[in-house]
């Protein structure tokens, strides 16, 4: 839909505002709101009693909980927003009785200039511009009361709040659906890639051509089940060096390598190859891996959550990356990128989060789990035909949900632009029907 803009404007006389609508006002919070600070809540407070209220802290979404008390702070109409941390200025409209911790502020209208339902919206899109990002962002009490916000005569703003409530959650749900979808899709995925690597091609292709009736026996192994006949059940330390001890050197201490951190590998097998680090930085120290070699994420929730790949293309042959890998390198007779479909398939990653030791946050997979896994092989004219069969299919599947990645990113946008435009009186919406 296009919307007009208002008939008049003239000049904020801020900069990044620009022009806003004759009749609209600029005014600092403290002129408008009174300006409070949550407190720390105590574990003693915290509990599941009946009548509790809600505590809101710097990690809490919209709505979200991460305790309850019996005492509370607050009650009625206010809006809070993150002092500090990554989410420093983001903004939620509550009318309840609640807690909020000491990383939150709170404000609390002190006249009817405000309709506090439209102020979140305003101030997730300018607190952005007050924020300092650096490694500890902060948007304080007193900074906070400095900033200038653009507000309509109080009867409009109800009308561009109750505007944007109703698309906003038009778009969210849109949104919403598209991530379903795309769950969905992954899920496909996941199962497509344990039904053919523990079950095998419907065609298989054997030593004499192609064979449509394939055959299966018992595994010998109750949670395998039947395998196709010609297949084996062998530990993984028969079929691949696990944290194989020697590596290669280089001359020039100064060379770069590739390194992988953590969060460059992705769910998905993917990874980013661009990091590079001088040998001698992290020669000792690190894990060494290969070309052709698989990673497997050791440390929770990594591993439950299938981080892993099968790395190629290192600059210098070897790269080396952060200790919360497993390395696993194949045999002559067990192709990589099979192995590398092996390791994420929910058998192995549902049996593995059962083995996982240590304490809380901390547990992981150990070496031993994975030399002893046992993991169905077939002959590697079928392994091959199997990697071509999964790397088709599962391009096709990551091309759909890159499409609806790609459309989540521009509803997104388009919702960013809306509230924008919508806020800073750029469109009107007085007369646009519900």
């Amino acid at each position: 839909m296009k919307y007009k803009p208002y008939p008049n404007y003239k000049d904020s006389g801020i900069k990044w505002i620009g022009e806003i609508p004759e009749g609209w006002k600029i005014l600092p919070i403290k002129g408008i709101c009174e300006l409070g600070r949550g407190r720390v809540i105590s574990n003693e407070e915290i509990g599941e009693n009946e009548g509790a209220y809600p505590v809101y802290s710097s990690q809490t979404i919209n709505n979200g909980e991460m305790g309850r008390t019996n005492t509370y702070n607050f009650s009625g109409e206010y809006v809070t927003w993150t002092t500090d941390g990554a989410n420093a200025g983001t903004a939620f409209y509550r009318n309840e009785k609640f807690n909020c911790t000491n990383v939150c502020g709170t404000l609390k209208k002190r006249n009817n200039r405000i309709y506090m339902k439209l102020l979140p919206y305003i101030l997730n899109h300018i607190t952005k511009y007050y924020v300092r990002y650096d490694i500890n962002p902060k948007l304080m009490n007193d900074m906070m009361a400095r900033i200038e916000i653009f507000l309509s005569p109080l009867t409009e703003q109800i009308v561009i709040a109750n505007f944007l409530d109703k698309k906003t959650a038009e778009i969210d749900k849109l949104i919403e659906k598209d991530k379903k979808l795309i769950e969905l899709l992954k899920e496909k995925r996941t199962v497509l890639i344990n039904h053919v690597i523990t079950k095998g091609l419907p065609v298989r292709r054997t030593q004499t051509g192609l064979d449509p009736n394939v055959k299966m026996k018992d595994s010998g192994i109750e949670w395998i089940g039947e395998i196709p006949e010609g297949w084996e059940v062998r530990r993984l330390r028969f079929n691949a060096l696990v944290n194989p001890s020697g590596k290669k050197v280089l001359s020039n201490p100064k060379t770069l390598v590739n390194f992988l951190p953590m969060e460059k590998v992705s769910e998905d097998g993917e990874y980013e190859n661009e990091s590079e680090i001088e040998y001698q930085n992290v020669s000792t120290g690190y894990t060494y891996f290969e070309n052709n070699d698989v990673l497997v994420a050791k440390i929770t929730p990594c591993f439950e959550n299938g981080k892993g790949t099968l790395v190629n293309n290192l600059k210098v042959g070897f790269g080396f990356g952060t200790t919360e890998f497993h390395i696993i390198r194949s045999y002559w007779h067990l192709i990589p990128r099979y192995l590398f479909y092996l390791t994420k398939t929910h058998l192995f990653r549902v049996t593995g989060e059962a083995f996982m030791k240590g304490t809380a946050g901390q547990k992981r997979i150990s070496a031993d789990f994975v030399k002893d896994f046992m993991m169905v092989t077939p002959p590697k004219i079928e392994q091959l035909e199997i990697v071509r069969h999964l790397d088709k299919a599962t391009a096709k599947i990551d091309k759909t949900i890159q499409k609806i990645e790609q459309k989540i990113e521009l509803l997104e946008e388009y919702k960013k632009s809306l509230i924008h435009h919508t806020i800073t009186g750029k469109i009107d919406v007085r007369e646009v029907k519900a």
